[in-house]
């Protein structure tokens, strides 16, 4: 009698073992050998969004004659403009390049080179002007460029000549990202003028300026250790 009863229980837990096994196979589901992952692919766009100003004036003074200039002071520069600036609040750095194209009108002609200083005075209503392009920390005239201390140099990076050609200039200077702080660079016209051409200067003796600004999103710098 006790013999059948173990013999029972015995068979029990054989039949439990074996009812267990088709459990534990349907978890595995996959018993191939070579299987597959999709991968689904996106790209990260940046957001861009740049503020720059769509006029500006500049002023012909040859002759040193006090003019206001934008923000309103007295001045005897030559040229008179006033700086202007690009305010960058992208998630992205940007390269900047810009593309200047000068338009004289009436008798006045753009020069390759200053009309001041030289051995022989310039007798032609000529007009050596220039652009120029630098960081700046603010838009309001309180944090603006450093300005190249010695004039226009055509290596610089940051000057274009101003021309009736269109002169181009790529990766003048990199802006920061500025999603959570605004970028800046400011930039302006300057240069001098013929003091004593044959034909004096009149009003219809002038020149316009477009500034074609391009800009490339790129890697931000990564700060020093």
């Amino acid at each position: 009698m006790n013999f059948k009863k173990i013999m029972s229980t015995a068979l029990a837990g054989v039949m439990a073992l074996s009812l267990s096994v088709p459990a534990l196979a349907a978890a595995n589901t996959e018993t191939s050998l070579t299987q597959n992952t999709e991968v689904t692919g996106s790209t990260e766009a940046p957001t861009i969004k740049i503020t720059v100003p769509a006029t500006n004036t500049v002023i012909v003074n040859p002759y040193k004659m006090t003019v206001q200039n934008a923000a309103g002071d007295d001045v005897t520069d030559q040229i008179v403009s006033a700086t202007k600036y690009i305010k960058n609040e992208s998630d992205v750095a940007l390269k900047v390049s810009a593309e200047v194209t000068g338009k004289p009108a009436g008798a006045l002609t753009l020069a390759t080179a200053s009309t001041q200083g030289g051995t022989r005075a310039v007798t032609t209503n000529s007009v050596f002007m220039y652009f120029e392009i630098g960081a700046a920390t603010a838009d309001d005239g309180t944090g603006d460029p450093t300005w190249a201390a010695n004039g226009y140099d055509s290596k610089l990076a940051s000057q274009i000549l101003v021309s009736a050609k269109a002169v181009k200039k790529a990766d003048m200077l990199t802006l920061g990202v500025g999603e959570t702080t605004a970028t800046y660079a400011g930039y302006r016209l300057t240069g001098d003028a013929a003091d004593t051409p044959t034909n004096a200067w009149t009003e219809n003796d002038k020149v316009d300026v477009s500034i074609a600004f391009t800009f490339t999103p790129t890697v931000a710098a990564t700060p020093a250790p």
